[in-house]
């Protein structure tokens, strides 16, 4: 029986209302968190790439630094 709860499962329109905030976990090791906000859903123009962030706040740390041995 497939977990009906899973993000595989989920389309975020249907568990994430407009005007809503979630703290979105990406990396299970490193801990990044990000404050993630809905601020409203508008139907696909076409010609458009999905999914489309519209509005960041900072820099976007490197996913994978290139550490120097110590």
């Amino acid at each position: 029986m497939p977990n009906e709860k899973s993000v595989k499962n989920s389309y975020i329109y249907k568990v994430f209302e407009p005007d809503k905030k979630m703290i979105f976990l990406f990396d299970y090791g490193d801990n990044w968190e990000f404050l993630v906000e809905c601020c409203g859903i508008i139907e696909a123009e076409a010609g458009t790439r999905y999914p489309k962030v519209t509005k960041k706040q900072g820099e976007a740390p490197p996913q994978y630094p290139d550490y120097e041995d110590e």
